[in-house]
């Protein structure tokens, strides 16, 4: 009877090793051109990532893992990172390439990263378009002509609406891909809930209950606080000079919440838009109410003399900690809500000729 449990148990081990060496996950590496050294691979489970160092010897690195499903993950080298998708089960996934030419190394034997592929593919006209757009003379030229930025703003607007629609396209026909899922989890950095919420719900419920999906309904939970046609969250925070504000404070007046930081280029370069707009609306009306999410004080202040802002500014000087950017769920910076008199939220991210716009249609000209 003992021998007969020894052996049950002996079969039971056996079993199990012979599943981990089935679902152990390989990654070789071989980048020309990258030195010896430690680089960092990044899986994202769930709230925390897991990282791992791997030894780099005459460009050469390797990983072996167990994987329980896809995940988009990123290697962090000394001057470069990228992302890729590995895949669960017996995978070795290749990483070929040269370190001075980063976007053309070559990633194969994972099934989801030639569903990137393809994906990225049916996307490259547009990209094209896109990124030549920054390139025109009318961008290069810095708001100097109204109606040539409107031109620009609009093309740029339609662009961004046929990637989207390949977006969807592509998640309405792999909608258990961890492609998909990657796809909507950056959509919830820089749109709103309800675009992101219609397309988590197109995905399989195998796709939403996988790391990325349980991540994307977190993020939903938070977006949908801050929603257009929600009321506004109230909040105090501390302005430069350490007094109390609220947010109620303003209600009654149409109020952008620009979420901004000294540090942040893009932010400094949408502020003269933004004075713009205050300076043609202040008195219909309307007025300005910036968190910003600097650490430190002094720069912040600076920022503030240099790019000549008059409207009222707070901070809890904890950067992407911030607790308002915390509620309102900022990923990314610039972003803002446009507020209407009644504590409503009637519109976000209102960028330059868009806010011009959204300003004119609720206040008039």
């Amino acid at each position: 009877m003992k021998r007969s449990l020894i052996l049950i148990v002996v079969s039971s081990c056996l079993l199990q090793a012979k599943v981990f060496a089935f679902d152990t996950t390989r990654i070789v590496g071989n980048i020309v051109g990258l030195k010896d050294s430690v680089i960092r691979l990044s899986i994202p489970i769930l709230d925390s990532p897991e990282i791992y160092n791997l030894k780099v010897i005459n460009g050469k690195f390797e990983w072996k893992g167990f994987v329980t499903q896809p995940e988009h993950v990123f290697l962090f080298m000394k001057r470069h990172y990228m992302t890729f998708y590995i895949d669960s089960g017996n995978a070795v996934i290749n990483i070929d390439g040269n370190e001075d030419s980063i976007g053309d190394i070559r990633v194969t034997g994972s099934k989801p990263q030639n569903e990137y592929k393809l994906f990225n593919n049916s996307i490259e006209d547009e990209m094209n378009r896109y990124n030549a757009l920054y390139d025109d003379s009318v961008y290069k030229a810095g708001h100097k002509d109204e109606k040539a930025e409107a031109v620009w703003e609009n093309k740029r607007i339609e662009i961004v609406s046929e990637i989207n629609a390949k977006r969807k396209v592509f998640i309405l026909a792999q909608p258990s891909s961890i492609v998909s899922l990657s796809i909507i989890e950056d959509k919830t950095l820089t749109s709103d809930f309800y675009s992101v919420d219609s397309l988590y719900k197109a995905l399989s419920a195998y796709a939403q209950q996988t790391n990325a999906g349980k991540r994307i309904a977190k993020k939903l939970e938070v977006l949908k606080r801050s929603a257009i046609g929600q009321p506004f969250i109230d909040f105090l925070q501390k302005d430069t000079s350490d007094h109390p504000i609220n947010l109620s404070d303003y209600k009654g007046k149409y109020v952008l919440l620009e979420f901004w930081a000294s540090w942040c280029g893009p932010c400094r370069a949408e502020n003269p838009n933004i004075l713009n707009a205050y300076n043609l609306y202040k008195n219909k009306n309307f007025t300005v109410l910036a968190v910003s999410l600097d650490e430190n004080i002094s720069k912040w202040k600076k920022a503030i003399i240099d790019d000549k802002m008059p409207w009222q500014q707070v901070s809890d000087l904890k950067g992407f900690q911030n607790s308002l950017a915390q509620t309102y769920g900022i990923n990314a910076i610039p972003s803002n809500f446009l507020i209407d008199p009644k504590g409503i939220i009637i519109a976000k991210n209102l960028r330059d000729v868009t806010l011009k716009n959204k300003l004119m249609e609720v206040l008039g000209r």
